[in-house]
């Protein structure tokens, strides 16, 4: 995509798959660092059989070139708003392959509805329960069995922006966007992000900088300093700065 185009902070990778020739599925992950959105369409010939498959293999691309633990699927995939996700059942091919329900209620109770399956020969989940669990995202955690906290979500850096321009300039974006480029010259999105985290030694500004610079013109180059970036504690938004 064009520079002026792209996302201020995700690196979108989209993917079509074919078979035989044939195009069989397309989707994109949504990279942020060692967090990944992720949605794919399997196109109706090709669901079932190796459907599973093909996803497991796009997400293990993904993971292995970007560093990706924490796979998201929004809930729209499996129900939300979806009535072929419903009737499909498509929140059990994403729970077959270690995606749980972030909100850990839901989580129990997927866990007790799936014991219910294996007891019952042909239990089927209702609809009503499945509606349930569309209360939630679905995530697969390559780290969980360290129990390390999620990365950094891509909200906890907007809401920071966000606030910020309000609390110290009324709501004025222009205003923010020059005071913060005054801190950090041609940093675009990344001087807003340095001023709503108080980011203010030059190493750690110079490597905000670079972030900038890599954004439009390298996503591999750019993934990897923003690793670099997400493993100092000044990425992290405080609650004193919001």
């Amino acid at each position: 995509m064009t520079a002026e185009r792209q996302l201020p902070f995700e690196s979108y990778v989209g993917f079509t798959l074919f078979k035989n020739g044939l195009p069989a599925a397309y989707g994109g992950a949504w990279v942020v660092g060692e967090r990944a959105a992720f949605g794919m369409n399997i196109f109706e010939p090709y669901r079932g059989g190796e459907s599973g498959f093909m996803m497991c293999q796009v997400l293990r691309v993904v993971r292995q070139v970007f560093r990706v633990r924490w796979f998201e699927v929004d809930a729209h995939q499996f129900g939300l708003d979806n009535p072929d996700g419903i009737a499909t059942g498509a929140f059990w091919f994403y729970y077959k392959h270690g995606f749980r329900p972030i909100d850990r209620k839901l989580a129990k109770r997927a866990e007790a509805e799936r014991a219910k399956i294996a007891a019952r020969a042909g239990y089927r989940s209702s609809e009503r329960t499945l509606l349930a669990f569309t209360g939630s995202n679905v995530a697969l955690d390559f780290d969980a069995a360290l129990r390390r906290k999620p990365p950094l979500h891509l909200f906890d850096w907007t809401t920071a922006i966000t606030r910020t321009i309000a609390r110290r300039f009324d709501g004025d974006r222009r205003a923010a966007e020059a005071a913060a480029q005054q801190r950090l010259p041609g940093g675009g999105e990344y001087a807003l992000l340095a001023l709503a985290l108080g980011i203010e030694d030059g190493e750690t500004l110079a490597l905000l900088r670079r972030l900038a610079r890599a954004k439009p013109r390298d996503l591999f180059a750019y993934q990897r300093l923003l690793r670099a970036f997400l493993k100092l504690p000044q990425s992290t938004p405080m609650r004193k700065v919001w």
